[in-house]
């Protein structure tokens, strides 16, 4: 009798997995979103070193800032433009050439709202904040 109940679970484990096993097949995953363009290796050197820098700059501002919480407060406000020019490289989401000098303007709009903080002053949103959606949108 319990030989039979064994026989009986083992059958159903091999029909389970028999049915699960194309489900977990890699050849029926796509990636969404589908992979983005070829980024030449000098445009990708070049974002990758911006990327770093506006890395590091973000990095040091919670110590520079640590006195003033009201600007500390605006520290998203840079981290959005490292994250959308860091995500569509290290992802592969550029689907457009455009989108490429669209990512070196985020970074350089990152690093002047980091500046703007470093001194003090609060780069309040002047229209700056469209250039940051831009890249996911330049067609």
């Amino acid at each position: 009798m319990r030989a039979s109940i064994w026989v009986k679970h083992f059958l159903a484990l091999i029909v389970v997995a028999a049915f699960a096993a194309p489900a977990f097949s890699q050849e029926q995953i796509k990636p969404i979103p589908p992979a983005g363009i070829q980024v030449s290796p000098q445009d990708r050197a070049e974002l990758e070193a911006q990327v770093k820098n506006l890395g590091n700059e973000i990095a040091a501002l919670p110590q520079t800032l640590k006195n003033k919480p009201a600007l500390l407060e605006l520290l998203p406000d840079v981290q959005i433009f490292h994250n959308a020019a860091r995500y569509a490289l290290t992802y592969n989401e550029f689907f457009n050439a455009r989108e490429i000098p669209a990512a070196k303007k985020l970074i350089q709009d990152g690093l002047d709202r980091a500046k703007s903080l470093r001194e003090g002053q609060a780069a309040v949103d002047e229209g700056i904040g469209a250039d940051c959606s831009r890249l996911c949108v330049a067609n």
